[in-house]
This record gives structure tokens, sequence and C-alpha cells, in this order.
């Protein structure tokens, strides 16, 4: 019997994962009214007070960058710059981030969202550069992979994607096209939620949860209309 590549996600699988997702979100809720507001633990960096980071977000985001990178014929570092860095980069030059600017901004006493066309243009300027470097980069792999300096080390990592074809991507369920519209439905509201965020300011002050209970619901619907569809994803497993 042939074994379809991918990860084989159950209809079980989802609905508890789905169920601890729930707790989690609850339980930090929670956790919010008990814990006394602005107890942080503060490091000292650099001679400046830092209070906290959360980048650990991304971290499933890589091995599914790198292995598109693999695919597209790239090597491990695009895939990095497609995940971490322009993490990163996006981070740094934040136009509507929740944190960098909207919590920040809060804290300072400042209107949210304030100063948005100064951030836009240092956010473009920013965007541009990455962009070109990681494009540039990216061809130069695809002309010639020996000129990678990671090419020997990405030997292993390649291997586990050379059974994947192209084609395998054409068959997928109509259903998870459904899927993805629904949550790109989804995504544009949460952008339309931060645009709109600076002019409106009833929308403003609830703008964080709002955006959180978006992406909750349009994350649970695609996971509904897409339930009884096949869920093996065209994407081989990564695997340690």
């Amino acid at each position: 019997m042939e074994q379809k590549a991918g990860a084989q996600i159950s209809t079980k699988a989802f609905v508890q994962s789905l169920a601890i997702l729930f707790v989690l979100m609850m339980a930090a809720g929670i956790l919010t009214r008990v814990v006394p507001a602005g107890q942080y633990d503060r490091t000292l960096q650099e001679g400046r007070e830092i209070i906290f980071g959360i980048f650990e977000e991304v971290v499933p985001l890589v091995p599914v960058m790198i292995a598109l990178a693999y695919f597209l014929g790239w090597d491990s570092l695009v895939g990095l710059g497609m995940s971490i860095l322009a993490t990163n980069v996006g981070f740094s030059a934040a136009v509507t981030n929740p944190f960098s600017i909207g919590v920040a901004q809060k804290i300072a006493g400042l209107p949210l969202f304030s100063g948005a066309g100064l951030c836009v243009l240092i956010f473009l300027t920013m965007y541009g550069v990455f962009a070109v470097f990681l494009v540039r980069y990216a061809r130069s792999v695809e002309r010639n992979p020996q000129s990678s300096p990671v090419f020997e080390e990405n030997h292993a990592g390649r291997a586990r994607y050379q059974a994947l074809q192209l084609d395998s991507l054409s068959q997928a369920s109509p259903r998870l096209g459904q899927a993805f519209a629904w949550f790109l439905a989804f995504v544009l509201l949460i952008l339309l939620v931060l645009v709109g965020g600076p002019f409106l300011p009833t929308i403003s002050q609830f703008s964080l949860p709002l955006v959180g209970l978006l992406f909750l619901i349009g994350g649970v619907g695609a996971g509904l209309v897409s339930e009884r569809c096949p869920l093996s994803s065209p994407w081989p497993t990564w695997s340690a």
C-alpha cells in the first residue's frame, strides 16, 4: 500500500489540538486577572533595562520556510531569511505591531499608532533593502547551488524532498481552497482593524482582543471547512 507523503491529521487529533489551545487561552486570560499588572522580569543589556521579547512564536514557521526553500531550489539560509530575518525586520520597523507600537505608545501616553506616516516610510525602506538582498541571494543560489555557504550541510535536508512532485499540489481537495479563502477573509479583516484603529477610537480601545478573536475564528473556521477533505499536507514532514 502506497504511503502518502506528509503529516496525516485525523479529526480526533484536530479536535484535541483545538481543545488544548482553547484551555491555554482561557488559562492565560484568567492569569491576566490574577497576576499583578506590570510585574515583569527585567534584564540589563548594554546598559539598558529590558522587560521582554516574544520571538518564540516564529520557531514553528522556520521548518516550513526551509522546506519551501528546498522545494524551490534554494538553500536553508533563504528559508531562515523568509522566517526569522523577515520577522525581525518587520518587528524592528513595525507600523501597527500591537507590542512594539501599540503597547509602547499606550505606556508612553501617546495616541495609539501615532506617527504612522514616518513608520510607513521606515518600514518601506527596510523592507525594500531586505527584499533586494534576499532575492539576489536566492537567485545566486538558484543559478549556482555550490555557491551556497551551506551547500554541503544541506545535502541531508534536500534528500528528504527529492520525492516531492509539483503535480501533488494540484491534487488537493477543493475544500482546501475554500478553507484558505475563509482564513484569507479574516486576515483581511484583521488588517482593516489594525489600519482603521488609529482613526476609530472605539475600535482602537479593543483592537488587540479583536485581532485575537478574528484570528481564532478564522483558524477554527478554516479547520472546520477542510475537515471532510483529506488532511494530508502536500509538504513532507520535518523530522529530526
